[in-house]
């Protein structure tokens, strides 16, 4: 009795093992092409291109965001650098990513 709990054990962990590597390969393929399946899996990723298209060089302004608005699901957690880039366009995505350069030239230098 105990070797078929066993066995049955091992199958279970090889389906979820299976399970999880279809998974990771469906997000894969949905980042390397979110324009193949934009009503499922790349529709977060193909809203987030939109949101930093429209910005343009300006931006919309703050709090002029069009995408954070029943487009973009998770907009206040995994894609505030899209909305950040529609609301103040490429200059403030530049700033933001310079100030992130700069923080972390700071850390080095602290850690040294």
């Amino acid at each position: 009795m105990q070797l078929r709990n066993d066995y049955s054990i091992h199958k279970l962990k090889v389906y979820r093992r299976g399970e999880t590597l279809l998974g990771v390969h469906k997000r894969i393929v949905s980042w390397r092409d979110p324009f193949a399946d934009t009503s499922a899996a790349g529709y977060q990723i193909v809203q987030s291109l939109y949101s930093i298209g429209s910005g343009g060089f300006l931006g919309l302004g703050l709090g002029q965001s069009r995408q954070k608005y029943l487009y973009l699901p998770e907009e206040h957690n995994d894609y505030i650098f899209s909305i950040v880039c529609e609301e103040l366009g490429y200059v403030g995505a530049i700033a933001i990513l310079i100030l992130f350069a700069l923080l972390i030239c700071r850390g080095y230098w602290i850690a040294a």
